[in-house]
Order: structure tokens, then C-alpha cells, then sequence
């Protein structure tokens, strides 16, 4: 499994290197900082849209109505003049979306078995314009130009279009290339680190400026508010990929009323069976249910289970970034400090103070719980001096080890991290034999999956803090790399005591 997690991201590094480089080039060019990571930003959105399928919705027709089968031939007809105008038009992902349905479709008339469609499919120029959708040169001329517009550098005056513009394209080549939802979280991942690289380049720039002036107050003051907001960036891109877990929303409906209605049932039923595929697994988690208890369960339940999931996850985030700065400042040990976290996230659990609701998730909200406070009310100084004394790497491996822990009868020595994300599986005494037996196994498995969520979510939250660290964690003095060489090798101390116990 590990071996093939490499390769999907080794596969997503390549085929997105193209939209990585891009960033690099336009900040090398004197783009600002912030409309780089309002390029990646604006990814989330068009991911989600990608993942919830929504083109998909209104695909259901009975193919054995005739009508229905012209409607399939003429969108295979029209398909190839509509791909080369939305190509025109840079609409890269409606130019994927109508290049897909197009096959559909075929697919659809070829598995027919009336006389009627076999004899439209054998007309010699229904063949030829069969022969070019099918052809890989079409998928190739969607990607190809997609890329174009990712490699190339796009004028910067109006930044939302622009940000979409390549939110589109990135989305067209994900569709295009089928790639999965993971692989498509890996590649938003890659292109916020694109533009990290460039702000850190950005950032360096303007400080040697500033030193080589004399220093200014004014130019330090913009580095830190510069740096507030390239944390938030950060830090929404990991909430993105977590609610892409446990929240999807309906497809808008079409023009007319009726229309948008019939939309909008379909849409809401494919809602409900992609949530329900990514909700039980965390609200077996929540609710300590059996795999075979679940088909009963519906989406109100699952939701309600993952939005308490999700409090827990927020409270745990919160408690850990508070507690290991304010730690760390105080000379805290490693120990101490995940005792602190254990505190405070059962503290915050328990009084419901991280009131998120539903459906109304802000980057306000949550991004003010995670990151904000931490990072803009403290100067760009003090905040790097306190994240290189801390190891936030060897903390949060940690983390992800008691998550993983492959002998799922013993909860191990961090069962203080299995109580709070709500992993363990129910202890039985006397286990049952028998068919019971097998559906133990299948608990097992559902408790994999959940483990792997947020084994999936640790690691984005990691991947963040790094970026973070990244981004404030300068040059420091000899004393204070001394410093934290010492307190290093404590905790590394500690780590092999607590271990071998």
C-alpha cells in the first residue's frame, strides 16, 4: 500500500510539474506573492466540483427509448466542434466534460441492440465522427492545450479570472486523465506548494531589500501580514481536502424551474451515495458500530456523526498548535506538551466552545481556530524562533503511528491519541466464533478506512505546518540553533524512553 501511495504521487509530481514551474516563472517575473496563492486557492472549488461528479447528473435515461438514443447521436454529431470551442473559449473542463459525455453516449448506442441504432452507427459519417471521439488525439489536444495555459504566463490584471482560468485547466487534466480523488488532492497539494516556493522566494527578496536599506519597520510589518495570509492559504487547502471527506454539495440545476428540479433529485441522489461511501467509515469511528449496522444507517445520521468527528479533529488542530507554541515558549517537555493537548482537547470537546455549524464553514470560522491566532498576533520573529525549537515533524509522526498501529487488539502506548480521534475499536472479552467471527473482520476494515482518513488528514495537516515552518523559519543565530540541538536530542530522549516502555 505504501509502495503504491509513492506512485501515485510520484504520477501526480510529473503531471503537474508543468503547473509547479508556472508559478515558479511568474514569480521569478515580479507576479505578487498573494496572486500566486490565490492561484492555488482557487482550486479548491473546481476540485470539488470535479469530485462531486456533478457533470455526471441528468446521465440516467432509458436506453431503450429512441429519443433518447437521437439525443446520444447528437451530442456524438456536435462533440468534436464543441471540444475545439470551448477549447477556444479556454473552457478546458467543459471541453473535458463534453468530450466524456460524447463516449458515453456512444458507449450507451453501442450496447443497444434495436436495428434501428445499429443502422444509424454504420452510416459512413457517424463512423468518421466516431472514429475522431474515440481517437486519442482528442484527449491529447484537451490536455495539450490545458497545459499550455498552465505553463504559460497569464496576465495578472484581473486575478479571479486568471485564478480560475487555471483552477479550470488543472480540473480538465485531472477529468481528462481520470484521475482518482486522492490523486486529485495530491495535485492541489503540489500546486500550493508551487506557490509557497514562490512566496518564500518573494519573502526573501523583499527582507534583503529591506536589510540592505537599513532595515524598515513599514516593510517588516507587510512581511508579517504577507505571512498571515499565506497561512490562511495554507491552512485552507487542509480543511479542503478534510470536508471533501465528509460534506458535498448538490449540482446546481439548469435554466428552467422544471428542469433545475429534475437536476436537482438526481443531484441529490448521487449526493447521498457518495456521501454515505465516505461518511460510514468516520461514523463507525464515532458511533463504535459494527460494519453490519451501517446499511441502516442514513445521511442525517452520517452527517451528524462526521460534523462530531470533524469538532474533535478541530479541537485536537487547535490544541496542539496553542499548547506546543505556548509549550515550547515555557520550556515544556514533550511529554508534558501531549499531556497538555490530551487537556485542552478534551476541555474544548466537552464545553462545545468550537461551535462549527453544518454547512456554513467559513475560512473565518475555522481558520481563526487554526491558524490565524497563532500566527498574526505574534511577530514574524517570534513565531520562527518558536517553530524551529519545536520538532513539529517528530510530533506529529507521533500522531500518525498510534493511528497505524497495525495490531488492532492492543491500543499501544499512545492511547491517549486513539481516544481522541475516536479509532479504537470495542474490546470484546469473549469474542464469538463463527459468522461473527467474519463480521469482526469487517469491522476491521471499516476501521482501516477511518484510519486512513485521518492518517490522510494528519499528513496534509503536516505537510502545512511545513509549509509554515517554511515560510517563517529563516537564517537563526549560532545560540539559537545550539539551543535547539540540545532540546532535540531531550526529546529524542524521551521519545526512546516512552517507546521502550
Amino acid at each position: 500500500a505504501i509502495g503504491k501511495q509513492e506512485e501515485l504521487r510520484e504520477l501526480v509530481s510529473v503531471r503537474y510539474r508543468d503547473f509547479i514551474e508556472a508559478a515558479d516563472t511568474i514569480s521569478a517575473m515580479g507576479t505578487r506573492a498573494r496572486e500566486i496563492i490565490e492561484v492555488a486557492g482557487s482550486l479548491a472549488d473546481t476540485c470539488s466540483e470535479l469530485m462531486i461528479g456533478s457533470w455526471k447528473a441528468g446521465r440516467e435515461q432509458d436506453d431503450n427509448s429512441r429519443a433518447a438514443s437521437a439525443k446520444d447521436l447528437l451530442i456524438i454529431l456536435q462533440a468534436p466542434e464543441r471540444v475545439a470551442t470551448a477549447i477556444e473559449q479556454s473552457k478546458y473542463l467543459y471541453a473535458a466534460v463534453q468530450l466524456l459525455s460524447a463516449r458515453d453516449s456512444y458507449r450507451l448506442l453501442k450496447r443497444s441492440q434495436e436495428k434501428s441504432i445499429k443502422s444509424w452507427l454504420a452510416i459512413p459519417y457517424v463512423r468518421l465522427r466516431i472514429q475522431s471521439l474515440t481517437c486519442k488525439s482528442q484527449a491529447d489536444m484537451v490536455v495539450k492545450a490545458a497545459e499550455s495555459a498552465l505553463t504559460s504566463a497569464h496576465p495578472s490584471a484581473n486575478m479571479k479570472k486568471s485564478a480560475s482560468l487555471t483552477g479550470n485547466a488543472v480540473a480538465a487534466i485531472a477529468l481528462v486523465n481520470n484521475i482518482s480523488l486522492r490523486d486529485s488532492l495530491d495535485a492541489y497539494l503540489e500546486a500550493r506548494t508551487g506557490a509557497v516556493k514562490g512566496l518564500c522566494r518573494g519573502i526573501s527578496k523583499e527582507r534583503t531589500a529591506g536589510e540592505a536599506k537599513g532595515g524598515d519597520e513599514g516593510l517588516i510589518e507587510e512581511l508579517s501580514s504577507l505571512m498571515g495570509y499565506a497561512c490562511d492559504a495554507i491552512a485552507r487547502t487542509v480543511c479542503d481536502s478534510l470536508l471533501l471527506y465528509c460534506s458535498l454539495e448538490v449540482p446546481s440545476g439548469g435554466d428552467g424551474e422544471e428542469e433545475g428540479k429534475e437536476l436537482g433529485k438526481e443531484g441529490l441522489k448521487l449526493k447521498e451515495s457518495i456521501m454515505l461511501s465516505y461518511l460510514k467509515p468516520i461514523a463507525h469511528a464515532s458511533l463504535h458500530l459494527r460494519s453490519d449496522m451501517l446499511t441502516e444507517l442514513d445521511v442525517q445520521h452520517c452527517r451528524s456523526s462526521a460534523l462530531s468527528w470533524l469538532r474533535s479533529m478541530c479541537a485536537t488542530v487547535r490544541a496542539a498548535v496553542s499548547s506546543a507554541l505556548l509549550g515550547i515558549s515555557s520550556g515544556s517537555s514533550l511529554a508534558s506538551l501531549e499531556a497538555a493537548v490530551q487537556v485542552k482537547a478534551n476541555a474544548a470537546i466537552e464545553s462545545r466552545e468550537d461551535a462549527i455549524c453544518w454547512g456554513l464553514v467559513t475560512e473565518d470560522s475555522l481558520w481563526n481556530m487554526l491558524y490565524r491566532s497563532p500566527f498574526t498576533t505574534r511577530s514574524n520573529q517570534l513565531v520562527a524562533a518558536r517553530f524551529s525549537s519545536i520538532q513539529v515533524s517528530q510530533f506529529l509522526a507521533e500522531e500518525l503511528q498510534a493511528i497505524s498501529e497495525d495490531d488492532m487488539e492492543l491500543v499501544g502506548a499512545h492511547s491517549s491519541t486513539a481516544d481522541l480521534f475516536q479509532c479504537r475499536r470495542p474490546f470484546l472479552e469473549h469474542p464469538p466464533r463463527g459468522k461473527a467471527e467474519r463480521r469482526e473482520e469487517h469491522s476491521r476494515i471499516w476501521e482501516n478506512k477511518c484510519n486512513a482518513c485521518s492518517a490522510r488528514f494528519l499528513t496534509q495537516l503536516h505537510s502545512a505546518v511545513m509549509d509554515c515552518k517554511l515560510l517563517v523559519g529563516h537564517q537563526q543565530d549560532d545560540q539559537v540553533a545550539a539551543k535547539d540541538s540540545s532540546a532535540e536530542d531531550e526529546r529524542t530522549d524521551l521519545l526512546l524512553k516512552s517507546s521502550s516502555e
